[in-house]
């Protein structure tokens, strides 16, 4: 059987606007901060770099590190971003950094929403 929505998350903003009134995902979560919005996520059958944003938001880093894993290399600068975010999260330092070091020389990150370089 599909992922079936929450129906008290039926569409994406319904459920990205409760999503920000969740505690900021700073420290390792012991578990995800709603399990019942796991298969919400899914369902919406989101932009891989989108879904994970949404499973990072509820501390559900299991499964935002599954779908992160599978974008590990150039053009998906903005999952190995996020990929470098899991890794801030979990305490791991080093490893964060090396993420965020193989994705500091891209467009994504060099060039701010106005365009301008730097």
């Amino acid at each position: 059987m599909a992922n079936q929505p929450d129906p008290k998350f039926p569409t994406f903003s319904a459920l990205y606007t409760h999503l920000l009134t969740l505690p900021p995902p700073l420290l390792p979560p012991g578990k995800a901060t709603s399990p019942t919005l796991t298969s919400s996520i899914a369902a919406l059958s989101l932009h891989p770099t989108l879904e994970t944003a949404f499973h990072i938001l509820n501390n559900d880093l299991p499964s935002a590190h599954f779908l992160v894993r599978h974008m590990q290399s150039p053009p998906a600068y903005e999952g190995m971003f996020l990929h470098g975010i899991l890794h801030r999260i979990e305490g791991d330092y080093d490893n964060a950094r090396a993420w965020y070091g193989n994705v500091s020389a891209s467009d994504v990150f060099t060039t701010d929403v106005a365009g301008r370089e730097g």
